[in-house]
Order: structure tokens, then sequence, then C-alpha cells
């Protein structure tokens, strides 16, 4: 079962941006990635999400060998176990100064144990009896805490001295007893000396804080270290690369932290160059998550789609339309524009087939993702019959693709609003056959064709890249491109599933 800080990273592992506010430029030699989780963020992880999440069997925190005397009775029995915290009402503050920390202040915090008891008369010790045992205890307080990191992980850390948590309240009661009756209330009767007992002797405030400490550092701790800083990218064959290259930082507002972003293939770990890019952080705090990622991130991402020759695409006719076809005397075609073709390989069929040469290029404007490229095209006559082919021509250009980018939920997608491609040489025995004429055709015939193609088997476009962040729903998402970043800001809510 998720813990709190398991459930909080799991929020800055959501993204980010709106309103632009006072600016800050971060220049940075060493990330291209930035989260920032908000204090709107962190309240509703402790108010909110702890009201779903019921922390059950949690066996490696109890009370050893509880032997208390009381005036009358002596209570014993080998451990006592919590089983679970409820009501736990938060709220949350951030340490403005340069010591890093996060203040939780906790409200009606209820903690229920349970543990089997032999009861013991003092002088009578013939009379015993057997009950479990069910106790709560409720409290409140404060504590402070330190995200920081270890190596490029997350680290989590209790900082003692400033932990106060007081038990307001204990309250017991004794089922499944032995029904004798020299002994059928013998529990019952020292109780309230047992309560105040147990108080003094296990649950003062150093002792608390200890337990607290111990549960922060190791098992929360842990959970941080387990969080997965190397994760795959939905549906296609990459990773990236969330290493922290440096210690967050703390305002009274928010906690950012700070990420490498590389990509890598991931079948082989082979990665691919990613040049930080100094971009804006505005002051926002009004939405609960926020993530920044460098444009180098994503020129990265075509490198590496560019080396493993990702970026191929095969036209035909049965694709596009009557616009490749040999014998045709209408429209933007190719029997009317090349007539030469026409005549010598009549009722056929054009291929093109199209290959990036170079990585592309990324640009961000107008919230519009705009990719350049240059390609190679080659040209083939197909006979539909017997399915044999032969190149004609070979073509080279550039071609710019427009990408508009929005988020549905957890989905990243794209929408590619243009596909501009530009002729530039022809290799090709066809006089006809030329750069005016090709790009003609492309732009008339094709395109038209091929922008709907595009957004179907991209892999932002109809399916998208959905983020792995589970049980994580967003609302009130926004999304920016600015100069060299990509900006998502957003609410959260966490789902039970």
């Amino acid at each position: 079962m998720m813990g709190i800080f398991g459930i909080i990273l799991t929020l800055m592992g959501m993204f980010v941006v709106e309103s632009y506010q006072t600016e800050e430029l971060v220049h940075n030699a060493s990330y291209s990635v930035v989260f920032r989780l908000t204090q709107t963020g962190l309240t509703y992880a402790v108010n909110t999400i702890l009201e779903k999440v019921k922390v059950q069997n949690i066996s490696a925190y109890s009370f050893s060998c509880v032997n208390e005397t009381t005036t009358s009775v002596n209570y014993y029995m080998e451990s006592l176990q919590i089983i679970r915290y409820t009501n736990l009402n938060a709220s949350a503050s951030f340490e403005p100064d340069p010591s890093s920390r996060v203040n939780l202040t906790v409200h009606d915090l209820s903690v229920e144990l349970q543990g089997k008891v032999r009861c013991t008369h003092r002088q009578r010790r013939v009379f015993t009896q057997n009950c479990t045992l069910k106790m709560e205890i409720r409290g409140s307080g404060y504590f402070l805490s330190h995200i920081g990191r270890n190596g490029g992980m997350f680290k989590l850390r209790m900082v003692k001295k400033d932990c106060h948590i007081l038990p307001s309240n204990i309250t017991i009661n004794f089922t499944e007893c032995d029904e004798s009756v020299e002994s059928e209330s013998l529990c019952n009767n020292g109780s309230s000396d047992f309560i105040e007992q147990f108080r003094e002797n296990r649950i003062g405030e150093a002792k608390l804080c200890l337990l607290l400490t111990f549960f922060i550092n190791f098992k929360e701790n842990k959970e941080m270290e387990d969080i997965d800083l190397l994760p795959a990218i939905s549906k296609i064959p990459f990773g990236a690369n969330l290493s922290m290259t440096k210690d967050p930082k703390y305002t009274n507002e928010y906690i950012e932290t700070y990420h490498e972003g590389g990509i890598f293939w991931l079948s082989t770990g082979e990665n691919y160059n990613v040049t930080p890019i100094d971009f804006t952080l505005h002051n926002d705090s009004s939405k609960m998550v926020y993530l920044w990622v460098s444009k180098s991130v994503t020129e990265s991402f075509f490198e590496g789609i560019q080396i493993h020759g990702m970026l191929h695409y095969l036209i035909t006719a049965q694709k596009v339309g009557s616009g490749l076809n040999t014998t045709c005397t209408k429209g933007v075609c190719v029997g009317r524009l090349v007539p030469e073709l026409g005549k010598k390989f009549p009722k056929q069929y054009m291929d093109l087939e199209v290959y990036s040469i170079k990585n592309p290029t990324v640009k961000f404007q107008k919230n519009l993702a705009i990719l350049g490229g240059k390609m190679v095209m080659f040209a083939s006559i197909r006979d539909p019959i017997s399915g044999v082919s032969f190149v004609i021509a070979k073509l080279t250009g550039e071609v710019q693709i427009q990408i508009k980018v929005n988020m549905r939920n957890l989905t990243l997608h794209g929408e590619v609003v243009s596909f501009e491609p530009s002729i530039e040489d022809i290799t090709s025995p066809y006089v006809d056959f030329n750069s005016q004429t090709v790009n003609f055709i492309l732009t008339g015939a094709v395109v038209v064709a091929i922008e709907p193609r595009l957004n179907d088997i991209s892999a932002l476009g109809s399916t998208g890249i959905t983020l792995p962040v589970p049980k994580i729903e967003l609302y009130n998402t926004t999304i920016d491109l600015i100069e060299n970043a990509i900006v998502l800001g957003s609410d959260v809510e966490y789902i039970e599933r």
C-alpha cells in the first residue's frame, strides 16, 4: 500500500503550466526537466489522499512484548500491532529557509492497535483471563521532514529535533475473552491504570517521534528510493532518464526537483544527446503540479527515431486515392501532370517512399511544435496486377510538419495541422517529372490524405502517449509551448482502482 510520501512523489511525477507571473530564468548545464509540487498539491496529498488510503497490517510497526502491571492486574502480550490509522486531517507548509524542510501538521490522527493479552491477578495468580485487546490512540502535533536526493534518486529524512506528536486520548476494548466466572471481568478491573501505564511507558512524545522517524526514514524512504526514474515511454521503444542532478529547491509555496531528461533506446540503453537549454520558470503555484521539459529532450527523442529508421513512410495510391494514377485526365494527378509517364506506363500507379536523412529540428511557436527535416524520396512505378515495381526518380528536399499538442487526462496527443514538403532536386530521365510538378502533386493530392493518416499512425496521434502514473487523473490541465520548453500544469485527483 502506498504511503504518504510515495503518493506525494506520485504527484511529483505529474506535469505543468499556465499563467505567467514573476519569471525566473533558469541557467542550467545538467538538467532538462523540472518538476514542481506546490503547497496546494502537497496539502491535497495529505488531506485528501490519505482519507482514501488506509494502511493495514503494518507488521513491522508494533509494540513488542508489552508487560505492564497495575495495582491489581498484570497485562502481558507478545505484541501489540498497528492495524490501521484513520481520520487523518493534515495541513502542510513549506519552510522558506535554506534548511529545505516540509512542515506537516496533523490533527485527529487515530491509530488502531490490536493484540492478544493475558491478564493475571497480582495476588491470586490462578485467576487469569485471555482476551483480544483493541486500542485506539488519538493525537495531534507536527513534524518536519526533508525531501532530498541520494545520488540520482529521491531521499526522505525526518528532522528528528522538530517532531512533536502528543497522544490526547486512549481508549481500549477487550473482546473474545475467556468466560470463566472468577475471571470474567479481570482485564477490565485495571484498565484505567493500564492506559496510564501504557501512555507513560510506551507512547510518550519521544517514543512516538522515534516510531514516526523509523516509519519515514525506512519505509517511506524505501518507497522514495524505489520510484522508477528510468521509466519506459508508453507505446514506443524509448525510456527517459529522470535521475536527479541537483538538490531540490524549497520556497514558501512549492518544492522543485531537477532531472537529467535524457532519452535512451530501451533494449540497448543507447543514449541520445541532450543539451539543456535555458528556459523560463514562472512563479505560479495555483495548480497542484507543474512540469517543464526542455526542447532539447524532444530533439533527443527525434534523434533516436531517426537513428533507428522510424522516420520512413510509404505513400501509395491506395492510401491517397487517384492522385498517383498514371492514367487520369482530371484533377491533380500524375497522369495529367506528367503525360510522358501516362503514355509509357498506362494504368499503373506511382509509389513514393520517403526517408528522413537528418535529425529533425524542433521549434516551438504559438503553441505549435514545428518539426523540420531533410528527406530523400524514391518514386516507383508499380503494376497493380503483377505487383512489379521499379524506381524512376530520386528526389531530395525538405519537409515541415506543424503539430498542435494537447493533453487529455494522462495522455499527450499531437494533431498534425500542416504537412509541407518541398522538393529541391530530382534525378530522373523523365523531363516532365520536375520539382515544380512534383511539389504540386504532393501539396495538391498527397498532403490532403497524408495529414489525417499521420494523426492515425504517429506516436502522438489518436492514441497518444500515456504517462505512466497509476491511480491519478488530471483536470484543469493546461499546456504551453514556450521558446525552449514544453510546459504543463494540472490539478490532480487520486482514484482508487
